[in-house]
């Protein structure tokens, strides 16, 4: 039971949440820990997410990089690319749930 929960929190529940707070796709924070890990051991899990989106900005920064940002994460505010009401997919709506909201 701990190492099915050590997983779940590890490479699904903490990407989402660190994910959202610097506008990473949960997909590449996995991918950004699993590389940091890979490479570098513990100091590359610590310092991945921050990097990853120190690229983003980066990326976001010129129009002709900015696909590979969007590539990485959200939108940025002010651009119709994306509806922002959509519904949330299964892991939101799942989120949702977990913390209570409707």
């Amino acid at each position: 039971m701990f190492v099915f929960v050590q997983f779940l929190e590890g490479n699904f529940i903490t990407p989402m949440i660190t994910g959202s707070k610097v506008s990473i796709n949960p997909m590449a924070a996995i991918i950004a820990l699993i590389l940091g890990g890979e490479l570098w051991g513990t100091p590359g899990i610590i310092i991945s997410i921050p990097l990853i989106a120190v690229i983003k900005v980066v990326l976001d920064s010129s129009k002709a990089t900015e696909p590979f940002g969007f590539l990485l994460g959200d939108v940025a505010d002010g651009d119709d690319i994306v509806d922002k009401k959509a519904e949330p997919g299964f892991f939101g709506r799942l989120w949702q749930r977990l913390r209570g909201a409707s």
